[in-house]
């Protein structure tokens, strides 16, 4: 591994010191006829354009300074004059724009998919669709949503874990290297878990596994309640994990770096037409990553193949064909560690888990999309996602037992593996009443999943009292278990959506989304024998309105009133009550909010919102814990993001959440707040351009999280923490091949602190990249 690292890292080292500085064309543009700007623009481009010559008849641009990039550049002179542009056959098409409220396929347009780039502030203007509503502009939609674009995704530098401590919104409770984390983050919004809430390209999941940022275009982060969109569950929030896709231009990417310590890795992306006139595009990407990370004798080893097919049928049809294949193995897990005691009693880079300690994770996906523009008023959407998992894992968990010693627990968790299929069926279908626009939107989604488990299929063993330097040296135990024990069915899991929403345009300032879900759940669990042990299915009603006022072209004010039946929880085997059913719930969220576009790549959005959830809270139960259901939990507070260029050169995401939380209607803990949860959580992200220095960049941020409990009964405090990141960020050319440089460095103070009342923070790392593009 040593070798590995030192010929990835030492020849990125000697290139970055003997690189020529590549500097972006700036443009600076006297008031001038659209006419002219588009010929000197297209020829810096190396493009040639047609235009029907009525569109630019007496069009005139504004006085310009500071644009970087020609496709910046003409985007944005287009936008100002009602126009856009798209490549073809190496041609630049100008025509008119097209209302955000149209149907048309929206064929992939070169310059408009560069949406959120560093240089405009990581703004994306857009969403890829919600539910069963489609494609919308982010600052019209009338809930409150965060998107990461891949810029910014790649720009962390370090990984799944990273992009969500950096959103504003999202409290991370686990990283996905931890014991109990299952491969993925664990994280609140809003104060409520929303681990499980996976959208997946659009489709909802209550599992994705493992999710790597090299396969992602973009992360669509929703906050509150979702069930109407997305069906049974979805309290607190949810992320749509939006899956790299075919690119007409060509997209040569080579990426060499190491999230941390010797954990290396090497990244191709690709792209581009497969033909001549674009009928057919592609993007493939590859990974693999294998070395030792900031906690010592930690070892991860990635890998990723994934790809995708779009097929231009017609003008009108587009097909997507797609396909990976991912495993993630985590070797000494974090552990699970549960302490009242200071932090500082801890060393993060120790782990406090033996070697054996694992995690060994696949899933296989095969895809397929559709987009069909019928006629002008008929458009109709249709997705399916197939997907495999294995789950193999010997998780650490350690108990403190106050008296110096701490007492070490592993849960084994044998070969498990699922299928799981999912879908939408959406038909968008526009018309007009009186003068009073509609989109009437129909259809179906859902997901159903397969479950196998093998006879003992996991084992919860207690290995003794260790003292801490003890914890990483316990000798492997002689499992109960064997994987070659008989496979049997175990669950299946089923959830149906049934939709229709309208969205209503009164006039240019009033519009309205309103829409029903019937949601339907069923859950049947079986033994060894085939025989049905237990299991569940409820179904309801879900309603959802939103009103929408627009009092000016930059200001959108909306209220908000959504339901969303949760599935009855099975309670888990680490509980002494394991395999009771609580009954399902339909919980409720108002909301009202604004989102202020301050300039055209700085977004200010605001909530005030209130969501009723049943309430759940462990209580001790002889020697172990008793998982029980009474009452309401009641989240209400405010939300502040600010995402975008707020100078020339300087680049804020920025926001905060303050929040009153309080159990209500319950037999125990009345009054009191839910465990693990800051009921406050205030972050900054910054990027600072400089100037006398072309490419190169300063980032930095600072993270605060409030305190929060550990008990329902409010006794035990976990105190409030803030980390600090650093690093640069530096763009240049080696021969003629722009190339980007980063680096990283995350808890800059070193700081000891509790994540939540079972996961303390990592230690000072330093990730570094280097990304040629070809």
């Amino acid at each position: 591994m040593n070798l590995l690292k030192k010929s990835l890292i030492v020849p990125a080292l000697t290139l970055l010191l003997y690189s020529n500085v590549y500097a972006e064309k700036i443009y600076n543009l006297e008031s001038m006829p659209l006419k002219e700007a588009i010929e000197r623009i297209s020829e810096d481009i190396g493009l040639p354009y047609i235009v029907d010559s009525n569109l630019l008849k007496d069009k005139k641009i504004q006085k310009m300074e500071n644009i970087k990039g020609s496709k910046n550049a003409l985007s944005i002179i287009l936008k100002e004059c009602g126009l856009e542009a798209e490549i073809k056959n190496d041609t630049i098409i100008i025509k008119e724009k097209k209302s955000e409220n149209t149907n048309s396929l929206g064929e992939i347009n070169v310059l408009a998919s560069a949406d959120g780039l560093a240089e405009d502030g990581y703004l994306s203007k857009d969403i890829s669709g919600i539910g069963l509503w489609g494609n919308r502009s982010l600052q019209d939609t009338p809930y409150q949503m965060s998107v990461v674009s891949q810029d910014m995704i790649e720009n962390t530098a370090s990984g799944i874990d990273q992009v969500f401590k950096m959103n504003p919104v999202v409290q991370v409770k686990t990283t996905s290297t931890s014991s109990h984390s299952w491969n993925t983050p664990n994280m609140n919004i809003r104060g409520f878990d929303v681990s499980g809430n996976h959208i997946l390209d659009g489709i909802p999941f209550s599992w994705v596994e493992g999710v790597t940022t090299e396969e992602l275009e973009r992360l669509e982060v929703l906050n509150g309640l979702t069930g109407f969109l997305y069906g049974v569950g979805y309290v607190g929030g949810a992320v749509n994990y939006v899956t790299k896709k075919p690119t007409l231009e060509r997209h040569t990417n080579l990426t060499i770096g190491t999230t941390g310590n010797e954990a290396a890795y090497i990244h191709a992306d690709l792209g581009g037409k497969i033909d001549e006139k674009g009928k057919f595009s592609y993007r493939l990407n590859a990974l693999k990553q294998n070395g030792e990370t900031s906690i010592e004798n930690q070892k991860i080893d990635r890998e990723l193949v994934a790809g995708a097919l779009d097929w231009r049928i017609t003008d009108d049809l587009i097909f997507t064909f797609d396909a990976s294949h991912k495993k993630n193995n985590t070797d000494k897990l974090t552990s699970y560690f549960v302490s009242s005691q200071s932090a500082t009693i801890l060393n993060p880079k120790q782990g406090y888990a033996p070697d054996w300690t694992f995690s060994d994770s696949s899933q296989d996906r095969l895809g397929f999309k559709s987009l069909w523009q019928i006629n002008d008023n008929i458009k109709l959407r249709t997705a399916y996602i197939h997907l495999d998992h294995e789950n193999d894992m010997s998780m650490p968990y350690v108990y403190d037992n106050s008296d110096g010693t701490y007492s070490f627990n592993y849960y084994r968790a044998w070969p498990q593996t699922s299928t799981t299929q999912g879908a939408y069926v959406y038909a968008d279908i526009d018309f007009n009443t009186l003068k009073v626009e509609h989109t009437l939107t129909m259809g179906v989604s859902g997901n159903k999943t397969k479950s196998n488990s093998i006879d003992g299929a996991w084992e919860w063993v207690n290995l003794g009292n260790y003292t801490l330097e003890q914890l990483n040296n316990i000798s492997r135990p002689t499992y109960v278990g064997n994987e070659n024990n008989k496979t049997y069915l175990s669950s299946r899991n089923e959830k149906t959506n049934i939709m229709i929403g309208d969205d209503i345009r009164f006039n240019e300032n009033w519009s309205a989304l309103v829409g029903f879900n019937y949601a339907k759940v069923e859950e049947k669990n079986y033994n060894i024998d085939g025989e049905k042990t237990g299991g569940y299915d409820a179904d309801d009603i879900t309603p959802s309105i939103s009103l929408i006022y627009k009092p000016f072209e930059d200001l959108t004010t909306y209220a908000t009133y959504m339901e969303s039946l949760e599935s009855g929880t099975i309670v888990g085997d680490l509980y002494s009550n394991a395999g009771e059913i609580f009954n399902p719930y339909v919980s409720k969220q108002y909301e009202v909010g604004a989102k202020y576009s301050l300039s055209e790549n700085l977004l200010l959005s605001s909530a005030l919102f209130r969501i009723e959830k049943a309430n759940s809270y462990e209580e001790s139960e002889g020697t172990g814990l008793k998982l029980t259901q009474d009452g309401l939990v009641i989240h209400q507070g405010l939300e502040l993001t600010l995402t975008g260029k707020v100078t020339e050169n300087l680049t804020v995401v920025a926001g905060g959440t303050i929040m009153d939380l309080e159990i209500d209607k319950a037999n125990a803990n009345e009054g009191k707040k839910p465990t693990d949860t800051a009921s406050k959580m205030a972050k900054l992200y910054a990027e600072y351009n400089i100037p006398f220095i072309q490419g190169l960049t300063i980032t930095g941020g600072a993270y605060w999280t409030g305190k929060s409990y550990r008990d329902g009964a409010n006794t035990d405090v976990i105190p409030s923490y803030t980390v600090y990141d650093g690093g640069l960020r530096y763009k240049t050319k080696l021969d003629k091949y722009p190339t980007t440089y980063i680096v990283n460095v995350t808890n800059l103070t070193n700081k000891e602190y509790w994540r939540s009342s079972t996961s303390f923070g990592e230690p000072l790392n330093i990730a570094f990249l280097m990304k040629m593009e070809f």
